[in-house]
């Protein structure tokens, strides 16, 4: 079985984290409630509405599991215990410093905001006043990013990461915590403070890059048949996932739903081809910048648009797949400008990515 060379490993990733980020973007694109008003309002007006509810319910399971898997399996790949204080400080400077920059800067910026009135209407935050006590709500519950959550929970998996590896390192006991954390999410089990589905997520990781690394950076085949394996492979588990999908919200089965968070980004890195991929653009190697920008950037179109363009479903609809391509664009451009012109603000925001 050969494997992935590291720059064709890398390369993957790079287009993986794309696809995750442009899925969140199109989450937070959703435009239905601001211009489709009402009853009645036709069956294309219906349509659109439906198809960005079906995104808002389908994608976050897939995106944001996505990010916890690969998050952990990069963490952990490789690694020995010797290792993993080295990786938690460098995860202080990749994920905790962005965290709290980005956070303090939109507190700032939403106080701004919040004096100006044409803009203050679009914001929707009402009047944001100065107080240590706010930066610290801002900061620790992500007040004025919701996006951030992601990260925050990222942050408590790492300060655990030394008792994950401690039990995802065996593979029987590994197995079992797995299982366990399976019928407890089954049950809707809720734990303080962190998410125990993305414990879920994160230990799988974790366990895919300690015993499954050969299978998850195997190579593609050249052979017909090895397409073919592949490709059935791929069927079978969109198949299972639009099981899951229907199960968790016919009978609003949360051990279906976070089975479908496994498998869903799992079956996206399998069809993404293993040693073919082209060299991503450059547009799309800002996939963290992405993440933690695009909220603001489709919310302020989206809300600006809506108090100045007609409220139909043809405009909500042209403008749902526009401002998602505004978002990676206006990423993009914003972050190349940060690298060539404040360099330390960059590296602050990126994590030295």
């Amino acid at each position: 079985m050969k494997r992935l060379s590291e720059a064709e490993f890398r390369n993957k990733i790079t287009w993986m984290t794309f696809i995750l980020s442009c899925l969140v973007v199109m989450i937070h694109s959703y435009n239905a409630d601001l211009f489709i008003n009402g009853e009645g309002t036709g069956v294309f007006a219906e349509s659109v509405k439906q198809v960005q509810a079906l995104v808002s319910l389908a994608v976050p399971s897939i995106a944001v599991p996505g990010f916890f898997i690969i998050s952990s399996y990069l963490f952990f790949r490789d690694v020995s215990w010797g290792e993993i204080p080295d990786k938690m400080t460098r995860r202080v400077r990749s994920v905790l410093i962005p965290y709290i920059v980005w956070n303090t800067l939109y507190y700032f910026l939403f106080i701004v905001v919040s004096r100006i009135p044409v803009l203050s209407s679009v914001a929707g935050k009402g009047m944001v006043v100065f107080s240590l006590e706010n930066l610290a709500d801002a900061i620790i519950n992500y007040t004025y990013n919701p996006v951030l959550w992601y990260m925050q929970q990222l942050i408590l998996l790492i300060a655990l990461a030394p008792a994950v590896y401690a039990v995802m390192s065996n593979l029987w006991a590994g197995g079992a915590a797995i299982a366990v954390l399976l019928y407890f999410l089954g049950k809707a089990t809720v734990i303080p403070v962190l998410n125990l589905d993305a414990l879920l997520y994160f230990s799988s990781g974790a366990y895919l890059a300690l015993h499954g690394r050969r299978l998850a950076e195997k190579r593609d085949g050249d052979k017909a048949v090895s397409r073919l394996l592949k490709w059935a492979v791929v069927l079978a588990c969109v198949l299972l996932c639009i099981m899951m999908f229907r199960t968790t919200h016919r009978y609003a089965n949360f051990l279906t739903a976070v089975l479908y968070g496994l498998l869903a980004p799992v079956t996206i890195w399998i069809a993404l081809p293993s040693g073919r991929l082209p060299a991503p653009a450059p547009w799309m190697k800002e996939s963290f910048f992405l993440y933690a920008f695009h909220f603001l950037i489709v919310r302020t179109i989206n809300k600006a648009a809506s108090l100045v363009l007609p409220h139909t479903a043809g405009v909500a609809l042209i403008l749902y797949f526009a401002v998602a391509a505004a978002a990676v664009l206006l990423s993009w451009g914003t972050s190349e400008f940060l690298k060539r012109k404040i360099p330390p603000l960059w590296k602050l925001l990126s994590g030295g990515r």
